[in-house]
């Protein structure tokens, strides 16, 4: 049910509106400006009382969520496969993926630098290079990922 107020129309005051009438306007005025600042302080205390609510419940999910995924990762570590069917979803292991960080540019050999106009390293020949070799070249350090798993539920 909602309330149905109408708006009043603009008139003139007649020859009967005073200074008497336009002080109680006045404070009329300063009165309904009040009530509106306390409608809005009411307002925002209330919104900040569902904020603090919804992130209150959303945390609690959020862990609970967290508990499942990593059971589910463990179960997955478990049985030692990459992927996981299920009646409820599919589990996937992603393996993490090797990645290279320059750290001194002047110590990589040349043969690892492609040649575009600019020169800079060539990341993927220098991790082929440790690939075949497992040899780390000069002037970088090697970076592994974290193994990843993708969660689908059905």
């Amino acid at each position: 049910m909602t309330e149905q107020i109408e708006q009043p129309t603009a008139t003139i005051p007649g020859p009967e509106y005073d200074s008497g009438a336009a002080e109680f306007s006045l404070k009329k005025l300063k009165n309904l400006e009040q009530e509106i600042a306390e409608i809005q302080s009411h307002a925002e205390t209330e919104r900040s009382k569902i904020e603090a609510w919804a992130e209150a419940r959303i945390t609690v999910i959020e862990n609970q969520m967290l508990w499942h995924k990593n059971s589910l990762e463990a179960f997955t570590h478990k049985t030692g496969k990459k992927t996981v069917k299920l009646i409820n979803g599919t589990i996937k292991k992603i393996a993490p993926r090797l990645s290279i960080e320059v750290v001194d540019e002047q110590a990589i050999p040349e043969e690892f630098f492609k040649r575009t106009e600019k020169i800079s390293p060539d990341k993927k020949r220098i991790l082929d290079h440790l690939k075949t070799t497992g040899e780390i070249v000069n002037g970088v350090e090697l970076n592994e990922g974290e193994v990843n798993y993708i969660i689908t539920t059905r």
